[in-house]
């Protein structure tokens, strides 16, 4: 059997009913060569939900209290695709063409793909969006992340060489290896058009990102890459660079 094309890796704990959405929004692309690593660091209903769709592209495990970055981890060491995309289990796209679209712009050569989205205030079909939809470089990347976590993607030869994501770093691994995509010569590829719906909740790890645990991360981060930088979240960094 031919390799899928993309192998999207999704964390998931304790929420199965979005779960399921952003499974949903999987499952309507018009690009079907795609497998989904789904890896439940929860109590297993998401694993449970996933299976349920019956759908044998979607693989479901559980890795029990290892927390985010393991979680992600777990996933990405059975990773097949050509490319890796990243979608949390909160988020989803809404436009049956992302995949197509993250295609298309591989096909100019390799990068970090990245799309522009929304910001949603999670009230489910009625929640309130605004456009996130910003440039982003190698260097403006050290300053501010302006990818939406859900839009990631990149070829998966990077892990070969660049090893996986950086557990020290909790919810600042993804910025991380962004920026360790960059040093490797994976300049970020805008795709175009919007696509990836980011939600804001109460129950965000992002929300409290001021928090003690979550500001050791940023700090340990910014060392990491001697960054000049300040904590904030996407919707802080939205509105500095929209004013």
């Amino acid at each position: 059997m031919r390799a899928p094309f993309a192998s999207v890796i999704v964390p998931t704990r304790d929420r199965p009913d979005t779960l399921l959405r952003a499974l949903g929004s999987l499952l309507a692309q018009h690009e079907s060569r795609w497998e989904a690593l789904v890896v439940d660091d929860g109590e297993g209903d998401g694993a449970a939900a996933a299976i349920g769709l019956g759908d044998p592209r979607i693989q479901a495990f559980r890795a029990v209290g290892r927390g985010q970055v393991d979680t992600r981890n777990a996933a990405l060491v059975r990773t097949e695709g050509e490319l890796v995309c990243w979608l949390d289990d909160d988020d989803w796209w809404d436009d049956a063409h992302h995949l197509a679209a993250v295609r298309e712009t591989a096909a100019a050569g390799p990068g970090l793909y990245y799309r522009g989205g929304w910001i949603v205030t999670d009230d489910g079909a009625s929640g309130t969006r605004e456009v996130f939809d910003h440039e982003t470089t190698a260097a403006s990347l050290r300053e501010n992340n302006t990818i939406l976590t859900s839009s990631i993607a990149y070829p998966r030869s990077a892990h070969r060489r660049l090893g996986l994501l950086d557990r020290e770093l909790g919810g600042y691994c993804d910025w991380d290896f962004m920026l360790r995509l960059c040093a490797d010569g994976l300049e970020p590829r805008k795709v175009p058009g919007l696509g990836v719906c980011y939600a804001i909740h109460a129950d965000n790890l992002s929300t409290d990102y001021d928090a003690p645990a979550r500001r050791a991360h940023f700090e340990r981060f910014a060392a990491k890459h001697a960054l000049q930088v300040r904590i904030a979240n996407h919707v802080l960094i939205h509105r500095m660079l929209s004013e």
